[in-house]
């Protein structure tokens, strides 16, 4: 049995040594490390190199190194996971940020639920939300977020799809996967960030196992790529009405990769198939809603009469307000 960990880094030099530090000092240390930068210009390559050395040479590790090298253009940070997972060569493969700081038996947890359930192919858990001189927050990510006992133990459950594929609740840091079910789900879908595709994937075949309690610490600061951001609920509504790309434009994009992914999966599940139609139309009807006011109020309304931002969301009277101010 072997342990691989998937770690990406771009410009993170204020924090890589103390995430190096973190993975040195597991009770299960991994065999492999996989290391993808993405073209850092900051001391980022400087600072790994010389803590992996210091650490290979200090513990006496016959530790394999892989290291591969940044592109001409930066790849994004799920593009560059999805490299480092491919490179992998462990039975078992651990997905590590450049910033968080890994508990000392987070490998071994996994690694021991896996061994223990054979049907469990992804193991997560909640993250302890530091501040960037590492001091608790006093609060977990799911905390933040407003996790429910009850929607962990639908994550946790036979039908975790549905559950999974309304909003993104799991931590990419606490990853931790077998290798075959890796080999199955790459590369990562279109519009979909690394970490939740795997687990809609985990979900799909009801794979994916929480953890009871946190086994990493999730470090929030101003150059997170995704952060957990304030509990406050006026936070989260000024996030979600944040413009950019349509939310329903990407969902149409990641449903549809989704859909062909799950209806090549062998022994496709009816079930599964026929829900990601379902989300996929509704997103579908979300992205063509009419440009003038009225007409769209009216088509939104409808929406939200038929009961369809509840089902597809946990935020749908937001997402409601988005679509109509958009």
């Amino acid at each position: 049995m072997t342990v691989s960990v998937a770690l990406c880094t771009y410009n993170g030099a204020d924090y890589i040594e103390a995430q190096l530090d973190s993975i040195f000092a597991q009770t299960l240390p991994p065999d492999e490390l996989v290391w993808a930068d993405d073209g850092s210009t900051d001391s980022t390559v400087e600072i790994a190199q010389r803590v992996i050395a210091a650490h290979t040479i200090a513990d006496h590790r016959m530790l394999r190194v892989v290291v591969l090298e940044a592109h001409q253009d930066p790849l994004g940070f799920t593009r560059n996971f999805e490299r480092s997972l491919a490179a992998a060569t462990g039975d078992y493969v651990a997905l590590s940020d450049q910033d968080d700081v890994w508990d000392p038996d987070r490998i071994k947890s996994a690694v021991d639920l896996l061994t223990r359930d054979g049907k469990a192919d992804l193991v997560a858990s909640d993250a302890i939300l530091i501040g960037p001189d590492g001091q608790p927050l006093g609060r977990t990510l799911f905390e933040s977020m407003g996790v429910s006992a009850a929607e962990i133990a639908e994550l946790n459950g036979r039908d975790a799809y549905l559950s999974a594929i309304r909003r993104s609740v799991i931590p990419g840091m606490s990853l931790l996967a077998r290798a075959t079910f890796l080999r199955s789900h790459l590369p990562i879908g279109d519009a979909w960030p690394h970490d939740y595709w795997l687990v809609v994937n985990a979900a799909a075949s009801a794979s994916l196992r929480i953890l009871p309690q946190p086994v990493v610490s999730y470090r929030q600061h101003d150059k997170n790529v995704l952060g957990a951001g304030s509990s406050r609920r006026s936070a989260r509504l000024r996030r979600l009405l944040k413009s950019g790309e349509s939310t329903a434009n990407r969902n149409v994009r990641r449903f549809t990769t989704l859909l062909a992914h799950r209806a090549a999966t062998s022994n496709a599940d009816e079930q599964l198939v026929l829900r990601t139609l379902a989300r996929l139309a509704f997103e579908e009807r979300r992205a063509r809603l009419p440009r003038s006011f009225v007409p769209r109020l009216a088509a939104i309304v409808g929406l939200l009469r038929n009961g369809d931002y509840a089902r597809h969301s946990p935020n749908g009277r937001v997402e409601a307000v988005r679509d109509l101010i958009r």
